[in-house]
């Protein structure tokens, strides 16, 4: 007899959740989506040519075009400032044309934890470019100059929870920081000077062109990341919902717009509430995983994207 699918996810274990996601499709070609964040305080200044140079070798090493590699530049010190998004730019002349242009800010506060925020909710999204939503490939590199003079944590686990593998070279930077912000310890590099910037440029390429969505997914839900305390408990909740051909159009309607509220109503996050989506109606079809979409905006918009699967008979069983 056909398990619910609430049965089936609560026999699986840990390999065969790991092979599922190894198994989730991948997009092809070269797509990636590539935000470098640049250290532009007076702690930079002295040595930003240096910055530069890093960023026009790996962006010379990408196949960078509005279908392929996009590249989106925002400097931070004090505050952060964009330089440009990830849709400005259409070739690799335009983006390195650009990059050459840089100048530091100049300021001497220095709040990655602000920037971080500031990225995740501004950069890594539609309106700015990125295809986040698409299931392309997304990175950070952040480059700094010394220790953040805000708090990290809630900006750190903004970025992870938005699906973006990030990494760090500091100088002057504490270690325990670099590891905390990176997609892993392995993502972190330290330089005693900028001057050494543009030779780390080949061992950044190497992930940017190699780790895959559900890569970069199954890296930040196995890592150890410390999490702030939250309200209520942690939760998985899956959603199975008649998808028929009795139900309808407009009864689908309904269904989204009753999850949707449900949704808006939860801490939905890495380690706070996960949603998974399943339609059925003669055999089961899962619109989405638990673990396929990491904050609550991906997953109201997953919902609105959801459609009447059809067909009969309905077995619930």
């Amino acid at each position: 007899d056909a398990l619910p699918i609430s049965g089936r996810l609560q026999q699986l274990t840990k390999g065969e959740v790991t092979t599922l996601l190894e198994s989730l499709p991948t997009v092809p070609g070269d797509k990636r989506d590539v935000v470098f964040l640049v250290d532009g305080s007076r702690g930079a200044a002295p040595d930003f040519a240096n910055i530069r140079e890093l960023i026009k070798r790996i962006v010379d090493n990408l196949d960078v075009s509005s279908d392929n590699t996009r590249v989106s530049v925002v400097q931070y010190s004090e505050d952060p400032k964009v330089e440009f998004l990830l849709n400005a730019h259409s070739s690799k002349d335009e983006v390195q044309s650009d990059v050459r242009r840089l100048s530091p800010i100049g300021v001497r506060q220095l709040n990655t934890g602000k920037a971080l925020a500031y990225v995740s909710k501004n950069i890594f999204t539609r309106p700015s470019g990125s295809r986040i939503e698409e299931g392309v490939p997304q990175f950070l590199i952040l480059l700094s100059s010394g220790a953040s003079n805000d708090d990290i944590d809630d900006a750190v686990l903004q970025v992870k929870q938005s699906g973006v593998a990030s990494m760090v070279v500091g100088k002057n930077m504490d270690d325990e920081q670099m590891k905390k912000i990176a997609l892993g310890p392995e993502y972190t590099y330290s330089v005693s000077n900028f001057r050494e910037l543009p030779g780390v440029s080949q061992t950044l390429l190497t992930p940017v062109k190699s780790l895959t969505t559900q890569q970069i997914r199954r890296k930040i839900t196995e890592a150890p990341v410390q999490i702030p305390a939250v309200d209520g408990d942690k939760k998985d909740i899956v959603f199975l919902i008649d998808g028929s051909t009795n139900v309808g159009p407009g009864g689908m309607a309904n269904i989204r717009d009753f999850i949707i509220r449900t949704v808006e109503n939860l801490n939905v996050g890495l380690n706070q509430v996960r949603i998974g989506v399943a339609q059925y109606s003669s055999d089961t079809s899962p619109e989405f995983f638990l673990n396929t979409h990491l904050n609550k905006q991906a997953v109201v918009n997953a919902l609105r994207r959801l459609r009447l699967k059809g067909g009969s008979p309905t077995n619930t069983g």
